[in-house]
């Protein structure tokens, strides 16, 4: 995965640069990868999958589950899996 970093964290890198008279328009690439990463995660994408269990006498369970982490969901209208994170609102 690759690094992001935070776009605040450079402007304020860039304003503390023109505050001291530095010419921002050289900015190196040391100066861009001393900026810490942002606290970010992949987007995950999933969609929730109908599954009936049949039990004995013809009873049977139906409930949802996460087609990424495979467990079961709570409502078929949640946005998010409660288990992995996983996007379920469409396409990405």
């Amino acid at each position: 995965m690759s690094d992001l970093i935070s776009r605040k964290a450079l402007l304020e890198k860039l304003k503390y640069m023109g505050d001291y008279n530095i010419d921002i328009d050289y900015v190196t690439a040391e100066d861009i990868m001393s900026i810490p990463c942002a606290d970010v995660r992949e987007n995950i994408h999933g969609e929730w999958e109908e599954v009936t269990d049949y039990k004995d006498d013809n009873v049977y369970q139906w409930h949802i589950i996460c087609s990424v982490c495979r467990q079961r969901g709570m409502f078929e209208s949640d946005n998010f899996c409660p288990n992995c994170g996983a996007d379920m609102r469409g396409e990405e």
